[in-house]
């Protein structure tokens, strides 16, 4: 028989929660400061892998380690040798995959690979990411995120439970460090350092008169799973990046002006040596704007605007502001696709159907046109970046659908099921840049 889907995005459980009163954001270390701290160097200059090695010290630097899109993206970095994600079935069972980058294949993380990926004996197999599962490295340890799904407690149990897990970078050795109270949900950005994971836990909590929904930005230690809320947030605070000791978060505020309710954007960062909380901006949801975080810079970008600024994190402003070509579309409404990686911002013109890349380094505008259809939607998208290393880029090229083979864990039987699955490939940054599809196709091992 087979098994029942679970219904799997979280983010419309979240929405119903945001139904209940909100907790509040008490901010950390008495009132907000105008800043992060010293004004930084103008200059914006690219720095290429340094969010990833260790400084001077020899200690693993602040970095986020997953996707910045709350629960809309399943990203993960990955490291230099390969790119590790969760593979879910209908039902809340996965599979921990891993794409080597020196041969090229999509592999079960598994230490027989002539095994039944399919049953609880396997490395790879994951008994449940109720919620969501996210995979990732840090350091010389990989991690699996369960973001939980308390409302399923009394059908999965434990199986429902907000958890962390710490294995070998092998998939070997897979223990839970840490495990979520009964009405605990982790948001899917995570950073780490190279002691601690720092991500965001919401709990309802409980007052005379009604259910709050509360968010609290957690250290969990990577060796002991031992925990500690650092501040109380917002309940619509999410991680969207850490670079140069800070974590930055977007929120969004309600606020009322003469009897009229409005909504605007907000983000603010974390010192984690210091304790503290800082708003660095705010925006009119009108402005329609996207931010993202490049090593130790944000970056707020604006279709209506027609800007794309750059400021150091610590920073009281931007260093560079820089404006959309002509050729982007006149009637563009939002970015598509945003996001930052190797010194660029780059975004997907719907209405041209290209790539739109910003060298953060020199200013200069390009166009890709690295593209595919989408076999569900019968539209073009561009060639997404997954993850990097220090020369190379892995890539969503195209999506095929596909029959898979799954387990049903109550039945105990194997049942085939049709999906969408992502074509990864694997391609030189230089070419990439220049819009030359010369991919290195990964092949998928089932």
């Amino acid at each position: 028989m087979k098994q029942k889907p679970f219904f799997r995005p979280i983010a419309l459980l979240l929405g119903a929660l945001f139904l209940l009163a909100a907790c509040g954001a008490p901010q950390a270390g008495g009132q907000p400061a105008s800043a992060a701290g010293a004004p930084a160097s103008s200059a914006v200059q690219p720095s290429g892998e340094a969010d990833t090695i260790p400084d001077a010290s020899g200690r693993e630097p602040l970095r986020l380690v997953t996707g910045d899109e709350n629960f809309s993206s399943r990203k993960t970095t990955g490291n230099e040798n390969g790119y590790y994600y969760v593979d879910q079935s209908d039902g809340i069972n996965a599979n921990l995959r891993y794409i080597d980058y020196a041969t090229a294949q999509d592999i079960y993380l598994s230490s027989r690979p002539e095994a039944n990926h399919l049953t609880p004996e396997d490395d790879s197999y994951i008994s449940s990411v109720a919620g969501l599962g996210l995979a990732f490295p840090a350091g010389d340890s990989l991690f699996l995120l369960r973001a939980g799904a308390p409302m399923y407690a009394d059908q999965f149990g434990q199986d429902a439970l907000a958890a962390v897990f710490r294995m070998e970078l092998d998939g070997s050795g897979r223990r839970q460090i840490y495990t979520g109270s009964g009405d605990e949900i982790l948001l899917s950005g995570v950073a780490a350092d190279d002691a601690s994971l720092y991500l965001v836990s919401q709990r309802v909590q409980e007052d005379a008169d009604s259910p709050m929904l509360c968010g609290y930005l957690v250290r969990i230690d990577q060796r002991t799973g031992e925990a500690e809320d650092l501040c109380q947030l917002s309940s619509s605070a999410f991680l969207i990046g850490a670079g140069d000791g800070l974590l930055v978060f977007h929120n969004i505020v309600d606020t009322e002006q003469e009897g009229v309710l409005s909504r605007a954007h907000e983000i603010f960062v974390y010192d984690v040596a210091s304790g503290t909380l800082s708003t660095l901006q705010t925006w009119s949801k009108d402005l329609a704007a996207v931010v993202a975080v490049w090593d130790d810079r944000l970056i707020t970008a604006s279709p209506l605007s027609r800007t794309v600024s750059v400021r150091a994190l610590r920073a009281e402003e931007a260093a560079a502001e820089y404006s959309l070509p002509d050729t982007v579309s006149a009637d563009l409404q939002r970015f598509l696709f945003p996001s930052c990686h190797d010194g660029h911002f780059l975004f997907w013109d719907y209405l041209a159907q290209t790539i739109r890349v910003l060298n953060l380094s020199t200013g200069e505008w390009s166009d890709i046109a690295l593209k595919y259809t989408d076999p569900v939607k019968d539209d073009p998208r561009p060639a997404e970046i997954y993850a990097e290393t220090a020369t190379h880029f892995l890539v969503c090229c195209d999506k095929k659908t596909v029959t898979r083979r799954y387990v049903d864990p109550d039945a105990g039987t194997v049942y085939e099921a049709e999906r969408v699955q992502p074509i990864f490939a694997l391609i030189a940054k230089e070419d990439y840049w220049a819009g030359v599809p010369n991919y290195t196709p990964v092949a998928f091992v089932e």
